[in-house]
Order: C-alpha cells, then sequence, then structure tokens
C-alpha cells in the first residue's frame, strides 16, 4: 500500500494562517498540495499519510479519506486538499519531500 507524506513547515506560515502543522493535524485536511496526478489517482483509501514539520521535528500519521483537486498554479499545476482522519503523534522521524512538499512511496 502506498504512503502519501506532506510537509507542513512551520517557516513558511504567516501568522495567523490556519496553514501550520498542528491546524493540519487537528482538522484532518492538508490545504494546496501539488500532487502529480499519475501519483494522485494511486493514492486510494485508507493509505498512510504522514504530516511532516521538519523544522520542528514533528511528525503525526493517520489514514487517507479522500484527495480533492482544488485550483491550479498560474503555471497549470494541480494543487490538491488532503483529507485524513485517525491521526495520531508519533516520535519523529525525517522522510524526503519533493520542492512541493510532497511525497509519495
Amino acid at each position: 500500500m502506498l504512503t502519501l507524506i506532506i510537509h507542513a513547515p512551520k517557516k513558511k506560515v504567516k501568522s495567523g494562517s490556519p496553514h501550520s502543522f498542528q491546524d493540519y493535524f487537528k482538522s484532518g485536511v492538508g490545504i494546496g498540495y501539488i500532487i502529480a496526478k499519475k501519483k494522485a489517482i494511486t493514492l486510494i483509501p485508507p493509505c498512510t499519510v504522514i504530516l511532516l514539520d521538519k523544522h520542528q521535528e514533528l511528525r503525526a500519521e493517520g489514514n487517507l479519506v479522500k484527495i480533492v483537486p482544488t485550483r491550479k498554479t498560474p503555471r497549470g499545476k494541480q494543487r490538491h486538499d488532503v483529507y485524513f482522519e485517525g491521526q495520531k503523534m508519533v516520535p519523529y522521524q525525517p522522510e524526503p519531500v519533493d520542492r512541493y512538499g510532497v511525497s509519495v512511496f
């Protein structure tokens, strides 16, 4: 089964923004991730979702509920909201992510 890793770094979050590790952990929704179509269609619930913040060394794991395509970037890349449930904090272990803060393995 595949695993989706999404990175929610604190240093890129503006004050008061809902795009932090803590907000994603509480809500079970990661907002606006660029995931290639070939990868997105292979992610079938209930595959594992790993939520990371490498700067604060935080890690949580849960199960994918759905991936919803949202808007496209000005260069045509598709953004997705990632819905997950059953998340729990686990010991930090770094994982590789691409420049968009995503990895699928």
